[in-house]
């Protein structure tokens, strides 16, 4: 029989005794450890993958949430949903009209008729103008074009179920064009200014042209300029709508308007603008002179300096009362860029102009 010594009695390290006592850290580290043991790689790809899924949809929740505080202090009726809605009731009133115009025999009654449907065109116009600040820009784009589509609708069916105001209408396109010419005498690059209907008026011009336009040229009307090169442009008076797009190395002043004005597809171009809002997209290397009174906004755009409004000419103060813009109240270094969520850093795309790389008009 073999002799048995006395040793003191020892949990085993790891092992679990009923009343032993182990820190919570051990235990947080076996745990995990633990958790690791048995895994293969396809697991722990797996697990890798489930990582980046939560911190994607974590960064997702935060960008719904920049978007819904930017539309915090906006009315509760601007929304795309009741945007689409309305302007989608008042686009289908002006086709219903014009198709319902063809059934009258009498002049007067087509008279009638066309001019209330011009003036809704002209109310939609300003619908959307006045909506681009929280639409997307594709539902911008999109409902300019139907708009457009309304206008040569519209003046299509003039022209057919009014064939005399045809003539009448090229008449004033002719006196649109020549009587300006007393103030353009000493103007280099014969400009083109074409009326495409009583209410509209499209601005273009040849390479390196000047446009002058006064308040009795453009009061009341709907003003595009668009497509130029090389050219400058001075508008002064109250348009009812305002569109820019598609100029390169142009130069343009702008007087006081009282509605919003959007910008499309420029570069390398240099803007003198006071509106009420501004809305500027798929724009590059451009400066803005601005005076506005809401934030302005820019998306998909690059390279972008602003700098106060300075452009000064006769009737200024009246062109400002007329639009109703408060003159002490200017955002213009207050800018919103729609494609820059990151609420830590300023957007890369736009900047102040420095003054000492500020120009006169």
């Amino acid at each position: 029989i073999h002799s048995l010594s006395w040793v003191p009695w020892r949990p085993l390290r790891g092992a679990h005794v009923r009343g032993a006592h182990r820190p919570t850290t051990a235990m947080a580290d076996d745990g995990a450890a633990s958790g690791s043991i048995g895994m293969t790689d396809e697991d722990r790809r797996a697990e890798k993958m489930r990582a980046l899924t939560e911190r994607q949809q974590s960064r997702q929740a935060e960008i719904g949430k920049l978007r819904a505080e930017r539309l915090d202090g906006a009315d509760p009726r601007e929304s795309a949903h009741v945007f689409a809605g309305k302007f989608k009731s008042l686009r289908l009133e002006v086709e219903v009209a014009v198709k319902d115009a063809r059934a009258f025999t009498e002049r007067q009654q087509l008279t009638a008729t066309f001019d209330v449907q011009l003036k809704r065109i002209r109310e939609l116009q300003g619908y959307l103008s006045d909506s681009v600040r929280f639409l997307p820009s594709y539902d911008v784009q999109q409902s300019q074009k139907q708009v457009d589509m309304l206008t040569q609708l519209v003046t299509a069916t003039m022209d057919e179920l009014m064939p005399k105001k045809k003539f009448a209408f090229k008449a004033r396109r002719q006196r649109v064009a020549t009587e300006p010419k007393k103030e353009r005498a000493n103007i280099s690059a014969t400009p083109i200014a074409a009326a495409t209907t009583d209410s509209k008026l499209v601005v273009s011009s040849e390479p390196g042209g000047v446009v002058r336009l006064g308040s009795a040229e453009v009061e009341g009307k709907d003003v595009e300029i668009c497509d130029l090169r090389d050219c400058r442009v001075e508008m002064a008076g109250q348009p009812n709508v305002f569109h820019i797009r598609g100029l390169t190395n142009c130069t343009v002043l702008v007087g006081p308007v009282s509605r919003s004005l959007l910008i499309s597809d420029c570069s390398q171009c240099r803007f003198w603008i006071a509106c009420q809002q501004l809305r500027v997209h798929t724009t590059t290397e451009t400066d803005f002179y601005l005076h506005v009174t809401s934030k302005a906004i820019i998306e998909d755009c690059s390279a972008m300096r602003f700098a106060p409004y300075n452009w000064k000419y006769p009737n200024l103060d009246d062109d400002y009362t007329a639009s109703g813009l408060d003159r002490s109240r200017n955002s213009w270094d207050a800018v919103d860029d729609f494609k820059w969520l990151n609420p830590n850093a300023p957007s890369p795309n736009w900047s102040v102009l420095p003054e000492a790389d500020r120009a006169a008009p």
